[in-house]
C-alpha cells in the first residue's frame, strides 16, 4: 500500500480481529507494518450468547488477544460487543459490558442484533423457534451499557460508539462532520 498510495504521518490505521483466528505472530506483523487500532469483534463475554450466535470463539479468546495485541505493541484497542441477541438477559449483557471495561480499551463499539429476513435468525424467527428481543428492552440494554460507559470515562461520541477522550475513531467521525 505504500508503495502505491501516500500515506499521510500520524493517520489512524485500522485492522479488525477475531479472536479465534489472531496470533501473537499477526498481531505483532500487523503492528510493524503500521496498523496501529486494533478492532477486535467481541461480540459477547458469554460463552454461551457466542456459541448461539454462531461465533468460533470463546470469551477467554477475547481477553487473551487484548493481551497478544498489548504485547505486539497496540496501544489503541477497541472492542465490538453486541446486545438484544434472542436469550440474553440484562445480567448477561450488562456483565459483558463490565468484562469488556475491565480490559481497559481505548474504545467500544455497541451493536443491536438486528434480525433481517433470509438469514438463519430471520427463518428461525418467522419459524418461531426464535424469540425477538422486545424493543423496550433492546433500548434499556443500550442506555444502562452507556450509563456503565459514562461511569468509565468513555464518551459518546456515536450511536454506537464510545471512546476515552481523543480516542474517537477517526473514521467514524467524518461520517459525522463530513470530512474527506
Amino acid at each position: 500500500v505504500r508503495k502505491s498510495f501516500f500515506i499521510a504521518a500520524g493517520s489512524e490505521i485500522t485492522m479488525e480481529g477475531n479472536p479465534a483466528t489472531v496470533t501473537a505472530e499477526k498481531l505483532r506483523r500487523y503492528r510493524q507494518s503500521g496498523v496501529n487500532r486494533l478492532s477486535i469483534g467481541a461480540q459477547s463475554f458469554d460463552d454461551e450468547i457466542l456459541s448461539s450466535l454462531g461465533r468460533v470463539h470463546r470469551a477467554a479468546d477475547i481477553t487473551r488477544t487484548v493481551e497478544l495485541a498489548r504485547e505486539a505493541g497496540f496501544d489503541n484497542i477497541s472492542l465490538d460487543l453486541m446486545f438484544a441477541v434472542p436469550g440474553q438477559d440484562m445480567n448477561q449483557w450488562l456483565d459483558s459490558v463490565k468484562k469488556a471495561l475491565a480490559l481497559k480499551p481505548q474504545h467500544l463499539s455497541f451493536y443491536s442484533l438486528e434480525i433481517e429476513p433470509a438469514t438463519v435468525f430471520g427463518d428461525m424467527l418467522e419459524s418461531g423457534a426464535l424469540k425477538e428481543t422486545p424493543a423496550e428492552v433492546d433500548r434499556e440494554m443500550y442506555h444502562r451499557a452507556l450509563a456503565l460507559l459514562d461511569a468509565a470515562g468513555f464518551v459518546h461520541y456515536e450511536i454506537s460508539s464510545a471512546a476515552l477522550p481523543g480516542r474517537e475513531c477517526r473514521h467514524n467521525l467524518k461520517y459525522w462532520d463530513l470530512s474527506e
